[in-house]
C-alpha cells in the first residue's frame, strides 16, 4: 500500500509525538504519559502511523480492496463486502457496525483515535488520532463534526466494476524457515519487542532482516 510511516514499534527518528494525560487535579493541565502507548498487545495496540497513511488504508477499505488508481487491489470485492458482515453482536471482521456505516475507535495510555466509514450515499470516511486521552463525549463530537464536514464535500466515487489484479498473496508474507542469526530463528526475534527493535533494523547475509522475517518484524 505504500504506508511507509506505519510500524508496530515507536519510531526512533524523532517523528513520534509525545503522549499526554489530563491532570484532573489542575484545571486544563496535562502531564506527559510516561511510557505511554507501550503495550505490545499486537494487533490491538502499539501501531504507530500518520494521517496520510491512515488515509491510504481507509481509501482501500471503502473501495472494497481496490487501490486508489488503476485496476489493482489488495483483495477482491467479495472480501470487501464480507468484512462488513455481522459476525457477532454489533461487530463485523474487526469493525463495529452502525446503521449505514462501520468504524473502530480506541485508546491507550496517552492516545485516542477513531476511524469511521459511511457506506451509504454519500460515501465518506473520516479518521483522527490524538496524543491525549479524550472523553466519550469528545470522541462523539469530533467524529460527528468531521463526518458532517465530509458529507458537504461530496461522496467518494464508487470503484470500477469487474475483476481486479491482486497485489498480495499469503505466500509472499512468510518468515524464512532456514534463516538464522546467532543460531536463532525469525520466531525467536518476534517473541519480544526488545529483539524486534534490536534485530529488525539490521542486515544479514546481504539483505535486511525484515526481508528474512517479515512476519516477526511486522512488515506484512
Amino acid at each position: 500500500l505504500g504506508m511507509t510511516s506505519s510500524q508496530f514499534f515507536r519510531p526512533s527518528d524523532g517523528t513520534a509525538s509525545e503522549q499526554y494525560r489530563h491532570n484532573r487535579n489542575k484545571k486544563n493541565s496535562y502531564k506527559v504519559a510516561d511510557g505511554g502507548y507501550c503495550f505490545p498487545d499486537w494487533p490491538s495496540g502499539q501501531l504507530w502511523t500518520t494521517a496520510a497513511d491512515l488515509g491510504i488504508f481507509t481509501t482501500v477499505v471503502i473501495n472494497g480492496g481496490r487501490l486508489k488508481s488503476g485496476n489493482k487491489c489488495v483483495y477482491g470485492p467479495e472480501t470487501g463486502k464480507k468484512v462488513f458482515e455481522r459476525t457477532s453482536g454489533e461487530s463485523g471482521m474487526g469493525w463495529f457496525l452502525y446503521s449505514g456505516g462501520a468504524g473502530h475507535d480506541g485508546g491507550e495510555t496517552g492516545v485516542s483515535s477513531d476511524l469511521f466509514l459511511r457506506l451509504q450515499d454519500p460515501r465518506v470516511a473520516v479518521g483522527w488520532m490524538a496524543n491525549g486521552e479524550l472523553t466519550d463525549n469528545e470522541f462523539s463530537v469530533l467524529t460527528k463534526g468531521l463526518v458532517d464536514a465530509a458529507k458537504k464535500l461530496g461522496t467518494v466515487p464508487l470503484p470500477p466494476a469487474g475483476k481486479c489484479v491482486r497485489t498480495w498473496n499469503s505466500s509472499a508474507c512468510a518468515n524464512d524457515k532456514d534463516f538464522r542469526i546467532k543460531g536463532k530463528t525469525c520466531q525467536w526475534i518476534g517473541q519480544s519487542l526488545f529483539r524486534i527493535n534490536k534485530f529488525c533494523k539490521k542486515n544479514s547475509q546481504g539483505k535486511s532482516i525484515k526481508e528474512w522475517c517479515p512476519v516477526s518484524c511486522t512488515n506484512c
